[in-house]
């Protein structure tokens, strides 16, 4: 299996663009934590999809948690973008499948056996 990745750049203001190169799952992570965030181009690495539950706790650290207005804590970004508990973990599931790549037999690369 392979996993497709993006890499994008994330705007802090007008002279700082950063770039990184995420899961695809990861791009409405950045997009809930940053203002700008722009997919300049796609890869497809040979990587296997992650274990749900592992990534949902890997993206909650990675990303942490939203600021509400007042300055307090909100949702975690992964709770706030796929949702909380079964329901959020049930999202990521799909989003995780939908950036899955299958590999394609040698036959079909080759066209017909020969």
């Amino acid at each position: 299996m392979k996993t497709k990745f993006l890499e994008v750049l994330i705007r802090r203001d007008a002279t700082l663009a950063i770039p990184q190169t995420v899961a695809a799952w990861e791009v409405p992570l950045l997009e809930a934590a940053h203002d700008t965030v722009e997919v300049v181009g796609e890869r497809i690495l040979d990587r296997g999809p992650p274990e749900t539950d592992d990534e949902f706790v890997r993206l909650g650290n990675k990303y942490g948690r939203s600021e509400n207005e007042d300055g307090s804590k909100g949702l975690p970004f992964v709770e706030a973008v796929y949702g909380q508990h079964g329901v959020g973990r049930g999202r990521l599931a799909e989003a995780i499948k939908a950036a899955t790549v299958a590999e394609e037999p040698v036959e079909a690369l080759l066209g017909e056996a020969v």
